[in-house]
């Protein structure tokens, strides 16, 4: 769906996916899904193939770490943690490695926690666009899509 987010908004369906039996027979699982409009006037479509996805997890700093109140102080706590080794390179590759290990918990908690807020958000924009797609959104909608939006991120 895509929209020109204008008080008087036009609204059409732009993207199509096309199936035959024989994609669907080969592709029993797959599924997809339009996501919310949140950084674009168009609304992204998800696709997923519906088999398990198997990858090694690397460990990735995450910038949003930086926006989560006690990020500081986890990383202070994990790095000032006694260690086995006295000093030199062995002291440093454990106190990162122990870093890591932590920081990777943490961040499950955390995600947890924001996903559930994105969740939310995703749902509150989804009822707006079902209302945009029948009738114009009033000023206080559109200006709670605003904050919405910006909250998202």
């Amino acid at each position: 769906m895509w929209c020109n987010l204008r008080a008087h908004p036009s609204c059409t369906r732009l993207d199509r996916v096309l199936v035959n039996h024989l994609w669907e027979d080969a592709f029993p699982l797959c599924s997809l899904k339009a996501r919310p409009r949140i950084c674009s006037d168009h609304s992204p479509l998800i696709f997923d193939g519906g088999e398990p996805h198997t990858s090694y997890h690397h460990f990735k700093f995450e910038n949003w770490w930086l926006l989560c109140e006690g990020f500081c102080e986890v990383v202070f706590e994990a790095w000032w943690l006694p260690t086995p080794f006295s000093k030199g390179a062995k002291k440093v590759a454990f106190k990162l490695k122990w870093v890591k290990q932590v920081l990777k918990r943490w961040s499950r908690d955390q995600r947890s926690n924001r996903h559930n807020s994105k969740s939310e958000i995703e749902g509150a924009l989804r009822d707006l666009e079902v209302k945009e797609e029948s009738s114009v959104l009033s000023e206080e909608d559109r200006i709670r899509r605003a904050n919405l939006k910006t909250s998202w991120f």
